[in-house]
């Protein structure tokens, strides 16, 4: 879908308008960070000044909003919250679908959310958000997205749960309601925060067990459709069991976990010709901090199943590596990998393409988001530091191949972009290299800004359009 020419004047609204709506933000933040000298004669004339601020005493903006939480209510306490994110994407060669074919976008996001904690005794408490989401200038439509637009959620309820951890001072609690569910720092499940909706949210009854030996999620969950413009009752057609522990044993955080994706579908080719899906997903993972600055993560999940009358057999793995330097803005270095396995053919009665399960997807294998964690060696080189105090920097190149040539590369929706049968065209997709930077106004206002470049290898040179691909996008939000 290519946009008109008639749209190229209104083309950098998206981006003009967070740019001037970041403006006060960041002068606010630039005054408390240093607050402007006097230097005019008559300082010395007024007398003393009162005592600089202590380093650890709270801003006004925190004395301010820290009357939002713990307000007295009969019994309970209660808790408020809100936040609010505007950000401009630019796409050039791409998009939200497609790869390659002239198309690209130039989108406003926003997204409002409130939040209401109440609070009864210790560990007990009831959870409800609301979500406002719009997008403005997308060349999609609602009605281009089969399961729910990505961009636009009318004020709903993105999460309504009643929690109560440790019950009666022992290590049993559960989780009732509708809830985001993130492990692992998002890699195996997480919520999805960059997607303007947020990519996973959940109906679940969970199970926990919090001690100091082991922590322990079983739960049962229904993954929540989004309506763009009603009431998001609707899931999807498939259910989640999950099983996730975690062991610290010294300097190592030891994971074991299993997830069972599993649909019924009918059995009726005109309705579901794939018929029923149950894929297990058992595993183990780690991660590790050793002197001086070293840091480790790794895991492997194998997965086994069936879908309809064909087999399941995959295999899931990462490694991270990474060392920061004891020196000022602590930067770190990393070499990370990751691997989902290929289906070598297609055609027989055992599916071998791996499944990302439910994890974050932008936040690993390229912030362009023109991968999924399927069919896929992912050979990153990150970098990350603070040159100055309120400001981080990541920057990451990409390497990213094929692992069965006759298998496709699959976009971050899951869905096939491109793909040889034959195995003839080639192994490397594309190389991409992602800078962000992160400024850290207020420690409730933040600011980012960043770009994004993908250099297409063999497979797409021999396989259609090979332009380069760029993406950059300037964001604001404010959160309490």
């Amino acid at each position: 879908m290519v946009r008109s020419a008639r749209r190229g004047t209104r083309d950098l609204m998206p981006l003009l308008f967070v740019y001037f709506a970041l403006v006060p933000v960041i002068a606010v933040a630039q005054y408390e960070q240093s607050p402007p000298s006097r230097t005019d004669s008559s300082d010395k004339n007024e007398g003393p000044r009162p005592p600089a601020k202590k380093a650890d005493e709270p801003s006004a903006e925190e004395q301010l909003w820290s009357k939002l939480k713990g307000i007295p209510v009969g019994p309970f306490t209660l808790d408020l919250g809100a936040a609010l994110r505007l950000r401009g994407e630019l796409l050039d060669n791409f998009n939200v679908k497609n790869f390659g074919d002239g198309s690209g976008d130039q989108i406003l996001l926003e997204r409002a959310r409130l939040e209401l904690g109440l609070h009864l005794m210790e560990g007990f408490r009831l959870f409800l958000q609301g979500q406002d989401a719009h997008e403005l200038g997308c060349d999609f439509s609602d009605e281009d997205f089969q399961n729910g637009s990505p961009y636009n959620n009318l004020f709903d309820l993105r999460q309504a749960f009643l929690e109560w951890t440790q019950i009666g001072g022992t290590p049993v609690g559960f989780k009732l309601g509708r809830q985001s569910i993130a492990f692992t720092d998002n890699r195996l499940m997480g919520p999805g925060e960059w997607g303007n909706v947020g990519r996973y949210t959940w109906d679940a009854a969970a199970l926990t067990w919090r001690s100091e030996i082991m922590d322990f999620d079983l739960f049962y969950a229904f993954r929540v459709q989004y309506d763009p413009t009603g009431f998001d009752y609707r899931h999807f057609d498939y259910d989640l069991l999950g099983l996730f522990s975690t062991l610290p044993v010294e300097m190592v955080r030891l994971h074991a976990f299993y997830f069972l994706q599993m649909n019924n579908f009918p059995s009726d080719e005109d309705e579901s010709p794939l018929g029923s899906f149950h894929r297990h997903s058992p595993g183990l993972s780690l991660e590790a901090a050793f002197d001086p600055g070293l840091d480790l993560s790794l895991g492997l999940i194998p997965q086994f199943g069936e879908w309809g009358d064909n087999s399941v057999l995959a295999l899931g793995g990462y490694a991270a590596l990474g060392y920061t330097a004891p020196v000022y803005g602590k930067p770190r270095i990393g070499l990370h990998y990751a691997y989902g396995s290929g289906d070598s053919n297609p055609n027989d009665t055992t599916t071998r393409t791996f499944d990302g399960i439910f994890g974050a997807v932008d936040k690993y294998y390229g912030r362009m988001n023109l991968f999924a964690w399927m069919n896929l060696h992912d050979l990153q080189v990150a970098f990350s530091g603070a040159p100055v105090r309120f400001i981080d920097i990541t920057t990451d190149y990409h390497l990213f191949l094929l692992v069965d040539q006759r298998d496709a590369w699959y976009y971050a929706n899951g869905k096939p972009q491109r793909q040889d049968p034959n195995g003839a065209r080639g192994r490397i997709i594309g190389h991409e290299v992602d800078i962000v930077a992160i400024v850290k106004a207020t420690r409730h206002a933040q600011f980012q800004a960043g770009y994004g470049l993908f250099i297409p290898g063999e497979f797409i040179r021999n396989t259609g359009s090979d332009d380069l691909a760029h993406w950059g996008f300037v964001q604001g939000s404010y959160d309490l």
